[in-house]
């Protein structure tokens, strides 16, 4: 087949050199083609090429056989190459013969730098030992799964899920073995995520219900096994934290609860148990108890520990918490009745004052009970109209004339009668009725001022309590249009509103716009109860305010008990020098009275002049005030 200048016969005839061939065409005569392997090599004698010695092969089958396995394992390589997984064929010398490209990149090598070096070079010296108990298990046929952390030449650590699978030939030998590897990294994180999330609370850190639970439930076991410890659970509740919550917001009040966390887990002892069970509720296990003083003498150390205040994005928040306490085995034998009758025991700490604790006893789930049917009863007292205002007179005492009153809510029980506030308002507080509530009181004291000016007395001011749950962050919009259309729809001018705040209010920039925007209509501004809160004095200068209320605590005792009389001397001589007016509440005696027109305030508020009274009773009393004029 070759022209006569190039044939190899010729050629070699020519310069006497031997010449091979590889993989070269022939045709046959009918036409078909063949690969031939040849080798042509010159006869010599006496130094005379003689002629050509010529070794034809036919590799035909050897050609398209080793064709066929080119591309079968291009075909292979190409499939290896497109699986994540790290693929790698190891042989008895435990060197590497095949890996595909997630080998190569996993290991930041190019795959001629893999082919042929042992294991040991390749994954490093702690990786190897890691696995090298696996690989000699694979080298004497038998097949392994396994998951383990490997060291990681880039640094750290990866978990890995491997198969190693023998290569065994027909008479039984191990030639080597396959690994399949799989990077499970980010599967075991997730699965630790989710194990994390599903026993610790995602906001402190701290344990959850569940683990909880968990622990409380080990914590009996052992005591079970011992017979001489107790066990205690304690289950707290922040007082007033749904006011720090609505006022300051949420990222504060978030704040305020992984410090919370922070401090009670440092005031209990290595075994104990913080955990977060939702909101602002914790819970405490306490182990290894040996009397029952004990679990008193710990839970008198939390109010210290709490006492001091915290200082978040600029607010200075004073905490105290209600603690209910239940014990194993005397007040439950599983962790759910344990932790249900602390709950009861912490919801009468609330009912006794708050920042304090009791013990579970029998007779609270009775009480507990008490509770649950008041609260349902409460949601239904609304819609049943069995709510009604009584007014206190306000007596300016330049003048001893009425010149306001106060609204004051009594919930008319249709078995218990007439609820005075003390006994339902913290419920509604709890609940979130309050809101509700306060749009009714205020809507209906303003309609109530109107219709005694349509009947022809002297206009005078009313005074509404507003909750701090109705300043909540949503509603910071609406509460001022909420009592501005009240005003436009009972007629009453917003000069004769005085609205009434405690001090917790009084924690956010916002709510003082808020107030300005109300005063700008004429509406009063009145700090209830002062003097019995925890906020800075600075807010009287930052906000819009009229007048001070001395809180009626501080009349008890005056004007014989000193620091009684100190502190309403001061507040009277502070308040008139930021020109801000004074009434003083709980006035019942002369002595009292005697003693506030000498510090010359401004109105009293007491049973010295009268009670709270109904309207249509209050409304004689001004009719007789408007027949001495």
């Amino acid at each position: 087949p070759y022209p006569k200048e190039s044939c190899p016969i010729h050629t070699v005839l020519a310069d006497h050199n031997t010449r091979r061939g590889q993989d070269e065409v022939f045709w046959r005569q009918d036409g078909t083609s063949f690969f031939v392997q040849y080798v042509c090599a010159p006869v010599m004698k006496t130094g005379k090429c003689v002629g050509v010695v010529v070794i034809f092969e036919d590799i035909t089958e050897r050609k398209y056989a080793y064709e066929a396995m080119r591309q079968s394992e291009a075909q292979l390589r190409l499939i290896t190459d497109a699986v994540p997984a790290l693929i790698a064929y190891v042989d008895t010398n435990q060197c590497f013969r095949f890996n595909n490209k997630a080998f190569e990149q996993w290991f930041g090598l190019a795959r001629e730098q893999v082919y042929g070096r042992h294991l040991k070079e390749v994954l490093g010296e702690l990786a190897y030992q890691a696995i090298h108990e696996h690989v000699e298990q694979a080298l004497t046929g038998h097949r392994v799964n396994y998951e383990a952390p490997i060291p990681y030449q880039q640094g750290g650590t990866r978990d890995i899920n491997a198969s190693y699978i023998p290569d065994i030939d027909g008479q039984g030998e191990v030639k080597g073995y396959v690994a399949l590897i799989h990077d499970i990294t980010a599967h075991k994180q997730a699965e630790q995520r989710l194990a994390y999330l599903a026993h610790y609370d995602t906001l402190t850190g701290l344990p959850n219900r569940t683990l909880l639970n968990d622990r409380l439930s080990q914590a009996m076991a052992r005591r079970s096994a011992a017979h001489q410890t107790q066990v205690a659970i304690l289950f707290l509740d922040l007082d007033h934290f749904k006011t720090i919550n609505d006022t300051a917001g949420h990222s504060i009040a978030d704040a305020l609860l992984r410090e919370v966390g922070e401090r009670l887990s440092a005031c209990v002892r290595i075994g104990d148990t913080v955990a977060r069970l939702g909101g602002d509720e914790f819970a405490i296990i306490l182990i290894d108890l040996i009397h029952k003083i004990d679990v008193g003498q710990f839970v008198q150390k939390i109010p210290d520990c709490l006492s001091a205040p915290f200082k978040i994005d600029g607010h200075e928040i004073f905490v105290t918490a209600s603690i209910g306490v239940s014990l194993y085995p005397d007040d439950g034998l599983n962790a759910e009745t344990l932790l249900k009758n602390a709950d009861t025991a912490m919801y009468l700490a609330k009912q006794r004052g708050r920042n304090c604790y009791q013990y579970y006893s029998a007779a609270l789930s009775a009480k507990a009970a008490t509770r649950v049917s008041l609260e349902n009863s409460l949601r239904q007292a609304l819609a049943r109209d069995e709510f009604v205002l009584h007014y206190q007179p306000q007596v300016d005492l330049a003048t001893s004339r009425i010149t306001a009153v106060e609204a004051l809510v009594r919930w008319n029980n249709p078995r218990a009668g007439l609820v005075l506030p003390a006994q339902f308002i913290p419920l509604t507080e709890d609940t979130g009725l309050i809101v509700a509530l306060g749009e009714w009181v205020l809507h209906t004291a303003c309609a109530q001022n109107k219709a005694w000016q349509l009947a022809g007395l002297p206009p005078i001011r009313i005074g509404v309590n507003l909750s701090a749950r109705q300043f909540q962050q949503q509603n910071k919009r609406t509460i001022v249009n909420h009592i501005l259309h009240i005003l436009q729809e009972t007629g009453l001018d917003p000069h004769y509103l005085e609205l009434e705040l405690t001090e917790s209010v009084l924690q956010t920039i916002e709510v003082a716009g808020m107030l300005r925007t109300l005063r700008g209509t004429g509406i009063q501004i009145a700090i209830d109860d002062f003097g019995t809160g925890y906020s800075s004095l600075s807010y009287l200068k930052r906000f819009p305010l009229d007048k001070l209320k001395i809180d009626k605590s501080f009349m008890q005792g005056v004007p014989d008990d000193p620091d009684n009389v100190a502190i309403t001397t001061a507040i009277i001589a502070m308040a008139h020098s930021l020109k801000l007016k004074v009434i003083a509440e709980g006035v019942e005696t002369l002595a009292q009275l005697d003693f506030l027109r000498s510090l010359k305030c401004d109105e009293i508020q007491g049973f010295l002049f009268s009670c709270a009274l109904p309207a249509p009773e209050l409304q004689e009393l001004l009719a007789a005030q408007s027949d001495t004029l």
